[in-house]
């Protein structure tokens, strides 16, 4: 939105996490055919990149997502809320609240967003989270972007094998519990993506395409950020 809007951003990848739909642990619904005349929360509102990639693929299947669900928008705390009254039968929301539910227990994810992007012909491995920089601010000071890029995969690095590290986290986390603890840690060591490629950087296009960017309007590959060989 702010290329098209001429401030173009330099993008630094941080994490490939979509999101997830979470359901019940006895719950039925196990594909996205299950969730016909369900109750359905989508965590955002109707330009949501999770609820659009959720029906891009479901029309793939020949369904209509829109048409056979009772949709319900809404911020991640009040939807996790509404899953546990049993006032929806799924949610679709960011990873790290899917990993809080599954952590308390009674809680699964029927699947993650990320993996419907091979049914799209897409990499799973797309950085769809990252940091932006102004394009004229990061120009002037490349060497310390490249700087805070490596700093982000060696923080990432240490806290893959260095479990404590998560312990003196804790307390910037609301203090979950164990069980939380160990779901975020597992689901943000999960997004850890992968070197950008020329593919990448054309699928990251084509998923933006898919979920409303304007063809004429999208960021050119080097405004995503590459660490020099």
């Amino acid at each position: 939105a702010r290329f098209s809007a001429g401030e173009p951003y330099l993008y630094v990848p941080f994490s490939t996490q979509i999101g997830d739909l979470v359901v019940a642990e006895n719950s039925a619904i196990r594909s996205l055919a299950d969730l016909n005349g369900r109750r359905l929360g989508v965590a955002g509102g109707p330009d949501s990149k999770g609820w659009i990639l959720l029906q891009q693929v479901a029309s793939q299947r020949g369904l209509d997502l829109a048409a056979s669900v009772e949709l319900q928008f809404g911020s991640p705390p009040l939807l996790s809320q509404a899953l546990k009254r049993g006032q929806v039968d799924a949610i679709v929301t960011y990873w790290h609240f899917a990993a809080r539910l599954k952590g308390q227990g009674g809680w699964r994810s029927a699947f993650r967003l990320q993996d419907l992007l091979a049914e799209l012909n897409l990499d799973r491995n797309l950085p769809v989270l990252g940091y932006v920089f102004p394009k004229a601010w990061a120009d002037d000071h490349r060497d310390l972007i490249a700087r805070f890029a490596r700093s982000v995969q060696q923080a990432k690095q240490s806290l893959a094998v260095a479990p404590a590290h998560w312990q003196r986290l804790a307390s910037l986390m609301q203090e979950p519990g164990s069980g939380e603890l160990a779901a975020l840690r597992e689901g943000y060591l999960a997004g850890r993506p992968l070197p950008l490629t020329e593919r990448r950087v054309a699928d990251l296009h084509a998923l933006l395409l898919l979920t409303g960017a304007d063809s004429g309007e999208l960021m050119p590959a080097d405004l995503f950020f590459r660490p020099a060989p």
